[in-house]
């Protein structure tokens, strides 16, 4: 970062941004080799994203921002072509990604359609980290989603990781614990209000919308969601351990040994860890119905997967 840009900062703006370039030296110094990709739409949340990392000490080089048209508005091709005029003025690489056929879709499928063009671009400029400026809010969305039902996760309350490693790379969340309101008072202090404010996020009849509207009513505190969503975390990889001790591999076959009086929640996670070994690029949030059906299961003790 230009040291004059940094000494010409106000105290206050600098005392909220060293809070989150902490957290970037935690999570970022690490992937400064192979580059990172920023998923930036536009919104206050990461174009906060974007300009803290602009600013921050320790930048590195390969760092692409990547905004991708969802074609779900009038205005989200210019919008995508902000970001990225914004971004080359702040000397990153940049990439608008065009979604085709986006009419009448849900969120779930927008989302796979979004991360398979950005992994597209990851793999054709060798980079294996995706960084997305998700917050507390969203945790507190996320939480509440998976508990009634509108979430895809299959292990419903827990806690979204702050770096989630997939088998095409690691996806990595630093803004997880700020909320919101705290990101924009970074864009406040640094005279930025030109974010993008999609009226479909406060307006629209999506889940998360709904969510959002429930949260505004009943002024729960965030804090608490995260708190309890990391206490479900906790239990799941303890969950996830016992699991693993009744997976055997050998050769192209995955053995799964069940005796009858295992816990049907470690049954349940040896099942999806073994699947998950056999398919590592299927989304397996879905599938805990047909898991649950096979857990409960008291005939066979064995059960053998091909890998």
């Amino acid at each position: 970062m230009n040291n004059l840009h940094y000494a010409s900062m106000k105290t206050k703006t600098r005392r909220l941004l060293q809070s989150v370039w902490n957290i970037f030296d935690t999570c970022l110094i690490s992937k400064s080799i192979s580059g990172i990709i920023l998923c930036i739409s536009g919104g206050s949340d990461s174009r906060a994203l974007m300009e803290s990392i602009a600013c921050w000490p320790n930048r590195f080089l390969k760092i692409h921002v990547v905004s991708v048209d969802h074609g779900t508005r009038t205005q989200t091709c210019q919008d995508a072509d902000d970001v990225c005029n914004r971004a080359r003025v702040l000397g990153f690489d940049t990439a608008v990604l065009k979604m085709k056929n986006t009419k009448n879709k849900n969120e779930a499928i927008l989302r796979t359609e979004r991360y398979r063009l950005i992994w597209e671009y990851a793999k054709k400029h060798n980079i294996d980290t995706l960084v997305t400026a998700h917050t507390l809010d969203d945790q507190a969305e996320s939480f509440i989603m998976n508990i009634v039902g509108f979430g895809g996760g299959a292990e419903g309350g827990a806690m979204l990781d702050v770096a989630l490693h997939q088998s095409l790379g690691s996806i990595v969340r630093p803004f997880l614990n700020f909320s919101r309101s705290y990101l924009i008072s970074i864009l406040t202090c640094m005279h930025i209000n030109d974010y993008v404010k999609d009226p479909t996020n406060e307006y629209g009849n999506g889940k998360r919308v709904l969510v959002r509207k429930f949260l505004r009513l009943h002024r729960l505190p965030k804090e608490r969601f995260a708190e309890i969503s990391k206490r479900r975390s906790l239990e799941l990889e303890a969950l996830s351990f016992a699991g693993s001790k009744l997976i055997s591999k050998k050769r192209e076959l995955i053995s799964i040994k069940l005796p009858i009086d295992i816990p049907e929640a470690i049954k349940f996670h040896a099942l999806k860890d073994s699947i998950r070994h056999a398919i590592p690029k299927e989304d397996l949030r879905n599938m805990r119905s047909i898991l649950n059906k096979i857990a409960k299961l008291h005939n066979c003790s064995v059960y053998i997967v091909p890998e």
